[in-house]
């Protein structure tokens, strides 16, 4: 009951791999939802994290990527619509399995013109 009721969240891939790997195959079937909170603060004018802003979903989409790739490495298959990363629209968190997709389709509808904020 407890692994199919509770939302899990990690900011560390680590930590994700470490708590996915010490449950059974049985428990793991059950966890319904994995947030994976990618965001970074970064406040250097400089830096190249800050090109990012201006492309929505982008790295989350990298970084939920990468998650998904260690995961399969270390033999722990999930469900596509567990793993999930989170990005600000329109003032709202939304965890998705797809933040690109998601960043696109807000653009589309006009949700994201000058509201680029991640999560």
């Amino acid at each position: 009951m407890f692994y199919s009721t509770t939302v899990f969240q990690f900011d560390n891939p680590s930590v994700c791999l470490s708590f996915l790997l010490g449950l059974s195959y049985k428990d793991r079937e059950l966890v319904q939802e994995i947030r994976y909170d990618c965001s970074e603060t970064c406040t250097n004018p400089a830096s190249w994290r800050r090109a990012f802003l201006d492309l929505p979903g982008l790295d989350e989409d990298v970084k939920l990527g990468k998650l998904r790739n260690r995961l399969a490495e270390s033999g722990i298959s999930l469900r596509g619509e567990v793993l999930k990363a989170g990005i600000r629209i329109n003032g709202r968190l939304v965890w998705t399995t797809d933040p690109l997709s998601e960043a696109r389709n807000a653009v589309k509808v006009g949700d994201l013109v000058g509201m680029v904020m991640f999560v």
